[in-house]
């Protein structure tokens, strides 16, 4: 899904870094500068991790905290988790409503039209 995905938003005009672990998503976000970042809750990490631990992470560094994020997920989410994503000051948006959902969200995000 994530190459799918990185294929499609290139294809829009968006620049594209992946990570495939929280480790890595937090290595990247330390190194590079970003418009906007895009989590998955569920992302595949060995010490049971999730999107939301990247999301603390990015709220809790000054550098980062007024990045736009996006809670891209194929899960249906409780109250509690969206109300906790929200909280964290991020959007949600659901993979079953697609991809073209997903870059208009992002060209709303980063005010790129």
């Amino acid at each position: 899904v994530r190459s799918t995905l990185e294929r499609f938003l290139v294809l829009n005009g968006f620049s594209v870094h992946t990570a495939s672990s929280v480790d890595e998503a937090q290595y990247l976000m330390e190194r590079r500068q970003f418009d906007v970042a895009v989590l998955d809750i569920r992302m595949p990490d060995p010490d049971g991790r999730s999107g939301l631990d990247v999301l603390d992470f990015i709220r809790l560094r000054d550098d980062l905290r007024s990045l736009p994020v996006l809670v891209f997920t194929g899960y249906i989410l409780n109250e509690d988790e969206e109300t906790s994503i929200r909280r964290r000051r991020a959007h949600v948006c659901y993979k079953p409503t697609g991809y073209a959902t997903l870059v208009r969200l992002l060209e709303h995000l980063t005010a790129k039209s």
